[in-house]
């Protein structure tokens, strides 16, 4: 499998070119909202898993712990293999707890903040840098998962809000970096989902959030997933910037 190729697609009424994009962390909810939309438009991904690999994940899912930066070139190489290049990223691997719950502020050690980090951010920046040195010439796009967390103040995990923050920036940095090279780099930002960090937070909070957002509700996985293929597969001129699909929170 591999190789760029014309599909009949609904984009327009025209013809879109499927695109090869590499999921890092793809067997999540949000993970598994996105491979669906990806393979609806005729796309092809590949995808990592660390922790859950349940049965029927298909030959393009590989395991990978994100800490490991030796490991995350061999992924990438596994993808290129797989599809036979790259077109896009798309880097949902996350830790939105340490403990399983809600973590307060006392509950935050120095070893689940150096956890928070390493795959949050510092997996982040290795995967997109691994991408950017398996692009051809014509370039590619990098999609950040961010959070409503990192993107607003609102009451939050303190070191997952401070990484999704931060993971920001860098794609900002990253934008400027790898904008030569005609890579774009930009961070999507869900507000609250029916289902992922959600399911952790205290009953009151989520009622909190959906009580402030214009449209009263959470936010579908599916919804979000659409916006990252997008980004994904069609985006040609949006660099450094993150968007947040959140409702109007």
């Amino acid at each position: 499998m591999g190789g760029r190729h014309g599909v009949c697609g609904r984009f327009f009424g025209g013809c879109v070119v499927s695109k090869r994009v590499w999921i890092v962390g793809g067997s999540g909810a949000l993970g598994t909202a996105l491979r669906a939309s990806l393979m609806a438009q005729s796309h092809v991904c590949t995808w990592t898993w660390c922790t859950r690999g349940p049965e029927g994940l298909g030959d393009g899912a590989t395991q990978l712990d994100v800490r490991d930066v030796d490991a995350i070139e061999r992924a990438a190489d596994a993808a290129v293999a797989h599809m036979g290049g790259l077109d896009a990223l798309v880097y949902l691997a996350a830790i939105g707890t340490t403990t399983g719950t809600y973590m307060a502020l006392d509950e935050v050690t120095a070893e689940s903040w150096d956890a928070f980090e390493a795959v949050n951010l510092r997996g982040a920046f290795f995967a997109a840098r691994a991408f950017a040195r398996r692009c051809d010439s014509a370039g590619g796009d990098v999609v950040f998962a961010g959070s409503i967390d990192g993107h607003k103040p609102v009451p939050a995990i303190i070191p997952y809000a401070a990484t999704k923050g931060a993971l920001e920036a860098m794609a900002r940095a990253y934008a400027k970096e790898l904008g030569p090279k005609n890579i774009r780099v930009n961070v999507v930002v869900p507000g609250m989902l029916e289902r992922g960090i959600s399911d952790i937070l205290p009953k009151k909070l989520v009622e909190d959030y959906v009580a402030h957002d214009a449209l009263s509700r959470k936010g579908t996985l599916d919804e979000a997933a659409r916006v990252m293929r997008f980004f994904a597969t069609r985006n040609r001129y949006v660099t450094g910037k993150s968007v947040a699909v959140d409702g109007g929170l």
